[in-house]
C-alpha cells in the first residue's frame, strides 16, 4: 500500500515523570515558531507560492471564533453569504471518517487536533484536476513518523497564519511513501493561485530543484495519483504540476522530469489513471 503509521505510538514519550526543564521547552517553544515563519519563506524562495484566491468572491461561512463546534446542524442554520446573498445550507458537510478516505490514507487525525476555518474557504465540489506540487524544502531529516507529523504542522500553522483555513495540500506523501490527509478533500484548497476550484493538490515532502525523489514516494505518488484520478474520473491530461498552472520551480526539475515521463503514455502513472 502507502506505508503504514502506528496513530497511538508517541516517539517523543519518556519513561520519566519528573517535570520538564521550563528553560527548555521555552527554547523548544522558539525554535518551533522559527520554524513556521520559516518554512514560509523558503518555500517562497524556492518556487511553491501557492494561494487562497478564487475565480469569484468565496462564500463567507458562519463566524467559527466563538467556540461553536464547526459541524454542529445548529451553525450550519445561519445564513452563508455569496457575495452580499444569503443562503442558508440544507445541511453542514459532515467531517470524512478514516474509512471514507481513499484507500491506505493516513487520517489528518493523526498529525493535527485543529479544524479548518470554513469561513476562509468553500466546498470543493466536483474534482476536475489534480495539481501536484513539492513543499520546497529538505527531506533529509524526515526519517521518522514523528518527524514528518512535525513538518505537516508546521506547514498548517504557516498556512493559518497567512489566513488560509488550513495547510493548503489535499494529501502529502513523505519520503516513505506514505500518503497523509492533509485539508479534507471536500474543501477547496489553498495550492495554486487562483485555480484552486475543483483541483485536489497533491504535495511529495522535499526540495526536487536539488533532491531526487525517493523510489517509495514515486511509487506511492504514481500509484495514488491514478488512484485519484480513476474515484473522481479526472483524465490524465487534466493531472497537471504547480508549475504548468502558474509561474514557478514547483514541484522542482527533478520531480517533474519524472511526472512529465511518468504522465505519458507508457508510463507508470498514465498506466494506473
Amino acid at each position: 500500500m502507502f506505508g503504514s503509521v502506528n496513530p497511538h505510538s508517541d516517539p517523543g514519550s519518556s519513561s520519566s515523570h519528573q517535570s520538564p526543564d521550563p528553560d527548555l521547552v521555552a527554547a523548544q517553544r522558539r525554535r518551533f515558531l522559527m520554524g513556521i515563519v520559516g518554512i514560509g519563506a523558503a518555500a517562497l524562495m524556492a518556487g511553491c507560492e501557492t494561494g487562497q484566491s478564487a475565480l469569484m468572491p468565496g462564500p463567507r461561512y458562519p463566524d467559527m471564533d466563538d467556540g461553536e463546534d464547526t459541524f454542529s446542524p445548529d451553525v450550519w442554520k445561519k445564513p452563508v453569504y455569496v457575495g452580499n446573498t444569503p443562503i442558508t445550507p440544507k445541511a453542514a458537510p459532515p467531517p470524512v471518517p478514516a474509512s471514507a478516505l481513499p484507500q491506505g490514507v493516513i487520517s489528518r487525525s493523526t498529525w493535527t487536533r485543529a479544524v479548518p476555518i470554513l469561513s476562509r474557504t468553500g466546498p470543493m465540489g466536483r474534482v476536475t484536476r489534480i495539481t501536484i506540487h513539492h513543499d520546497a524544502l529538505s527531506s533529509a531529516g524526515l526519517t521518522t513518523q514523528a518527524a514528518v507529523m512535525a513538518r505537516l504542522e508546521q506547514h498548517r500553522a504557516n498556512h493559518v497564519r497567512a489566513q488560509w483555513a488550513d495547510i493548503g495540500y489535499h494529501y502529502i506523501v513523505d519520503p516513505s511513501g506514505r500518503i497523509w490527509e492533509g485539508r479534507p478533500a471536500y474543501l477547496t484548497g489553498a495550492h495554486v493561485k487562483d485555480q484552486n476550484e475543483n483541483n485536489i493538490g497533491v504535495m511529495c515532502l522535499g526540495n526536487f530543484e536539488v533532491q531526487s525523489p525517493t523510489a517509495a514516494q514515486l511509487a506511492s505518488l504514481d500509484q495514488f495519483v491514478g488512484q485519484l484520478a480513476r474515484n473522481h474520473r479526472v483524465p490524465i491530461g487534466r493531472v497537471y504540476t504547480h508549475k504548468e498552472l502558474g509561474k514557478t520551480l514547483c514541484p522542482g526539475r527533478n520531480l517533474q522530469r519524472y511526472i512529465a515521463q511518468s504522465r505519458g503514455k507508457g508510463g507508470r502513472m498514465f498506466a494506473l489513471a
